[in-house]
């Protein structure tokens, strides 16, 4: 429970000085993207940017570990079929050679 407490806190002083920077950069800009011409508040604006990075590398990682659990899937299942060949194999009836 102090842990959430703890975290409830940190992210509130978080949103405090994401607030506190929009509110200090208030000046208005205008950016040009192409055809298009956006008039954006300057804090605003790099608190979006830096979320939109921020997504975009959530979104990466979730690929590549992604890409790792399939590999670890197989793996896994290539063990299995091996595992139950070797049992199948130590099931078998061995032939006694009589002399």
């Amino acid at each position: 429970m102090k842990r959430l407490n703890l975290f409830v806190i940190l992210l509130l002083i978080v949103l405090l000085a994401v607030i506190l920077l929009i509110v200090q950069n208030n000046t208005p800009t205008t950016l040009n993207f192409f055809l298009f011409n956006f008039t954006v508040n300057l804090g605003l604006f790099g608190v979006l940017m830096f979320l939109l990075g921020l997504i975009t590398m959530w979104f990466i990682a979730l690929i590549t570990h992604y890409k790792e659990i399939s590999t670890l899937r197989k793996a896994i299942s290539d063990c299995k079929k091996q595992l139950e060949e070797t049992r199948s194999k130590e099931n078998e009836p061995k032939d006694i050679k009589e002399k």
